[in-house]
């Protein structure tokens, strides 16, 4: 006959706390060293921004590129339709005007609109060439200094 003895197991919860808990006491005693103590503002500076940049890069919109510049109106709201049924999203850019689609989707809205038949029209170079030239440059104040 063998005798078995009753030893207390641990468990794996208690283990893992223990771990925790021995962690955290090395670093409450990192965190004494007077070296570290004047690096703690600049090491809390550090990483605030750094979290706050990579919130701000995951909230931001992506970059958008046009589609077709100088595509009358009509053909615009015609993109729009095609690219909306097509799944891709589109927006007027409201400085330029023009069509504009995120950068990922760029050459997918190219395929889609060529698929589908739009735009009827493309401007030629020539002519948007000889548009430009008709548009000012600069369209802020007039530089006419009459008193």
């Amino acid at each position: 006959m063998s005798m078995t003895t009753n030893t207390p197991t641990t468990r794996p919860a208690n283990v893992l706390i223990a771990r925790a808990q021995g962690m955290m006491a090395q670093l409450g005693g990192l965190t004494q060293q007077p070296s570290v103590r004047r690096a703690l503002p600049a090491i809390v500076i550090v990483t605030v921004t750094g979290i706050a940049l990579a919130l701000w890069l995951l909230a931001s919109e992506p970059p958008r590129r046009p589609l077709y510049p100088g595509l009358p109106e009509a053909e615009k709201a015609k993109v729009i339709e095609t690219l909306a049924a097509s799944g891709i999203s589109a927006e007027i850019d409201s400085l330029s005007g023009e069509v504009a689609v995120a950068r990922d989707d760029y050459y997918r809205a190219r395929m889609a609109l060529a698929t589908a038949g739009v735009p009827s029209s493309l401007p030629d170079g020539d002519a948007m060439l000889s548009d430009m030239r008709k548009k000012p440059i600069w369209r802020g104040r007039s530089w006419n200094c009459q008193t």
